[in-house]
Formats: structure tokens, C-alpha cells, sequence
């Protein structure tokens, strides 16, 4: 029961390394690429929930690990977000 997190973990946690690469930061407020990765991201999902059912759980987890990959390449790239002029923290 603990392999499939320590996998959900690992593909999120390289997600994230992916992220924060500087050629990635440099476009991580492309609004296009956002929206198009969320896109991807839940082709992606809806895309492992079809070959579950119809029996293809390899390809079904070879889809959920890409899934999940791209999910923390997107939350390094929304944290990277600039913030706004009326966000100030003091």
C-alpha cells in the first residue's frame, strides 16, 4: 500500500524539479502555458480513467504518472506567479 504513494510522491516531487528549472521560470507567467498544461493535465486524467476501464492499468498508470508530473510542474509555476501591487507584505 505504501509503493503507490512513495510513486504519487516521487512524480510530483519531479514535477516540481522540472518547474524550477531557470529555462521554465523565465516562462513560468506565460499565461498560455498554464493554461495549456492544465489542459494536458486533465486529458491526461480523464485519459487514465478511460483505459481503467476498459481494462489497460499499465497505460492507465503510465497516464496518472504524467498526471501527476505535471501537477507539480504547475504548482511550481502558479507559486512563481508575480504578485500584485495591492499584495504587499510587511
Amino acid at each position: 500500500m505504501r509503493l503507490p504513494a512513495v510513486a504519487i510522491a516521487a512524480a510530483f516531487a519531479c514535477g516540481i524539479v522540472l518547474g524550477l528549472h531557470p529555462a521554465v521560470v523565465r516562462n513560468a507567467s506565460s499565461h498560455i502555458l498554464l493554461f495549456s498544461f492544465f489542459i494536458f493535465t486533465g486529458a491526461l486524467v480523464l485519459t487514465g480513467i478511460i483505459l481503467v476501464r476498459i481494462g489497460r492499468v499499465f497505460l492507465a498508470s503510465v497516464a496518472s504518472t504524467l498526471s501527476w508530473v505535471l501537477l507539480g510542474f504547475l504548482g511550481v509555476c502558479i507559486a512563481e506567479q508575480p504578485r500584485g501591487a495591492d499584495h504587499v507584505i510587511s
